[in-house]
């Protein structure tokens, strides 16, 4: 952290003239980019396949850190106009993200965890399975009660959840995990998730249009809420059913109807 502040001291003058492009490395870019955004630096975080291809249409081959860092700095400045500045996180969201990703990977612990419980093991291990999953459960409760206590967001979930779908879990995970919802575009939004589909086609050849990459936490929880809306009486259950009606394949409607959601909270 004290190269930060050493960094942020040498470009204090400069910052509003100074663009700030970092790859995504899995989280350990965060604290650097949370830390440049409270500073009111114009940071942004792109996406690693995204500065890998621009690379490779550079002709680069070359693989380390200088030679990146000359890449990435050509693509903002090609991009300038194009990235999309972080946003500078408030400490109580910030806390939530920090709680529900925690959850998170409690929740999945405690599937495989149930998924054991059913195997043919010997007994002391069935009962230090089930020791396990009663400790995760109380984490899980422990989670979920400091998230409940975080202030400042309740009128936001109200909202969030009057949308078919959306229960308290969704709500609390858009808030966290989005803090672009409603300042960026539908479709910007749906590639930010991994629910945007994209051609896939060569020469007269053409296969079924396909989502990948985005936000995995999120895009698990809206297509749960897709799932929820199928039999329902509400905008995206019917929605789905036709889409369904004009013969699109069962997975194709859902993917759908968690992008419509997604497109109804953005818009709230």
């Amino acid at each position: 952290e004290e190269g930060f502040e050493i960094f942020c001291k040498t470009y204090e003058a400069q910052k509003e003239e100074i663009l700030i492009v970092m790859e995504n490395t899995g989280g350990y870019e965060r604290k650097l980019l949370v830390h440049l955004a409270t500073k009111d630096f114009n940071v942004s975080r792109e996406h690693a396949g995204r500065l890998k291809n621009y690379i490779r249409s550079l002709g680069g081959k070359a693989k380390n850190d200088s030679v990146d860092a000359r890449y990435i700095s050509a693509y903002a400045f090609e991009r300038s106009e194009r990235v999309l500045i972080f946003k500078k996180p408030d400490i109580e969201r910030e806390k939530m993200r920090q709680l529900s990703e925690r959850r998170e990977d409690l929740v999945k612990t405690k599937k495989q965890e149930n998924a054991r419980l059913k195997s043919p093991c010997a007994e002391y291990v069935l009962e230090s399975i089930q020791a396990h999953i009663n400790y995760l459960e109380q984490q899980i409760a422990l989670l979920e009660k400091e998230i409940n206590e975080i202030l400042g967001y309740e009128e936001e979930k109200k909202i969030l959840q009057t949308i078919p779908g959306i229960g308290p879990i969704i709500a609390q995970t858009l808030i966290s995990f989005v803090p672009e919802l409603g300042r960026i575009s539908h479709a910007q939004l749906a590639s930010l998730i991994g629910l945007a589909p994209y051609d896939n086609q060569s020469g007269k050849k053409t296969w079924a249009r396909r989502t990948k990459g985005g936000r995995g936490i999120v895009r698990e929880k809206i297509y749960t809420g897709a799932m929820a809306n199928i039999a329902r009486d509400n905008k995206v259950g019917e929605f789905y059913r036709k889409l369904e009606a004009k013969g699109k394949p069962s997975l194709v409607a859902i993917i759908a109807s968690a992008r419509k959601m997604l497109k109804i909270a953005n818009a709230k």
